[in-house]
């Protein structure tokens, strides 16, 4: 039987394992921080995982990116006044010129029922003369029968033109009370819009401003009737192409570089509703937050580095990959160059 322990020796022995059992410890620790450092590395420089108020700071809508990248943000914001006032300066031009369409037209239509009501006379279409009715039983009342049928052609005709110059100017009226409705939402937006990003009322309408003199410079005279046809035809997000377009010349050139190729200005609606598909996409959200970690299939752990790395590679998380790490690393495989 062996000599019995002195209480020293005891402690000595109990403070060794001790010891050991902390060094296991921290050796096991110093791997699992090490597997949690290399995952975190990864995760940094992996694209869209940055952390979610850096990427918030540094990401900038790309409606609101200008060639001059300057800041022009103040303090008043763009109000419910400010679009009133924006819209009534803006489409003065365009409803003087729909007033004087609608006063040559009313004109026109005053000529016409005054030509209607005119007296019958000999002259109105007679293509025949009273020599041409000698042969009748009443030449006098055959050739009186036949200006009467020819003035009753002719004021159906003018009526018929007159329903048709109606229906045309009904027509025309419907379209431009859309195209006014869609303006104001659009205005509507911008304000809406601009108060969400702090951009003043001054700095939203320069933008705008920009956009219609451009236009008009390629068609005179035209310029707000189809920057406001251009707005109706974008529809919700017009208020970012807009203010896109007042700030960045270039793309503006090639908006008016498309309207003067095509005038009719099919191909610009095109290229706007492009721009507007590629700018206008609201940036999502980002977070660092974790997914849930999935169960992994199987109960048995890889037996191999290429098996860990496999496992490693099908993680869908990265509280997944971390534990998949720590679980190697305990296991002997160096995982630094996954």
């Amino acid at each position: 039987m062996g000599q019995a322990m002195s209480l020293e020796e005891l402690k000595e022995e109990n403070a060794a394992e001790e010891a050991e059992k902390n060094t296991e410890s921290q050796a096991e620790l110093d791997l699992d921080l090490e597997a949690v450092a290399e995952v975190e590395a990864e995760e940094t420089d992996a694209p869209g995982e940055a952390n979610q108020k850096e990427a918030e700071e540094a990401d900038v809508e790309a409606w609101m990116q200008a060639d001059d990248l300057a800041s022009e943000e103040v303090d008043k914001q763009f109000t419910g006044h400010d679009i009133k006032r924006a819209k009534d300066k803006l489409k003065a031009k365009l409803n003087r010129k729909h007033n004087e369409e609608t006063d040559a037209l009313k004109r026109e239509l005053e000529e016409l029922k005054a030509q209607i009501n005119k007296p019958t006379t000999p002259q109105v279409q007679a293509n025949k003369s009273r020599d041409d009715f000698l042969d009748e039983s009443d030449p006098e009342a055959a050739y009186t029968e036949y200006l009467v049928s020819q003035r009753i052609a002719e004021m159906q005709k003018n009526q018929a033109h007159e329903v048709a110059q109606r229906e045309t100017q009904q027509r025309q009226q419907e379209a431009q009370s859309k195209v006014d409705s869609a303006v104001d939402q659009h205005y509507e937006r911008a304000a809406k819009l601009s108060a969400e990003r702090n951009i003043s009322a001054e700095v939203y309408q320069k933008a705008d401003g920009a956009v219609r003199q451009a236009i008009e410079t390629v068609m005179p005279n035209q310029g707000e009737m189809i920057t406001d046809q251009l707005i109706s035809k974008l529809g919700e997000g017009s208020e970012k192409v807009m203010y896109f377009l007042g700030r960045n010349p270039g793309e503006l050139r090639s908006l008016q570089t498309k309207l003067q190729e095509d005038p009719s200005g099919i191909s610009a609606a095109m290229h706007l509703g492009t721009l507007k598909t590629k700018i206008a996409k609201p940036i999502e959200t980002k977070t660092t937050a974790p997914k849930p970690a999935k169960k992994l299939a199987g109960g048995n752990a890889p037996s191999t580095v290429d098996e860990w790395k496999k496992k490693y590679d099908k993680a869908d998380s990265v509280n997944e990959k971390v534990n998949i790490k720590m679980d190697a690393k305990r296991a002997g495989v160096d995982t630094k160059k996954w």
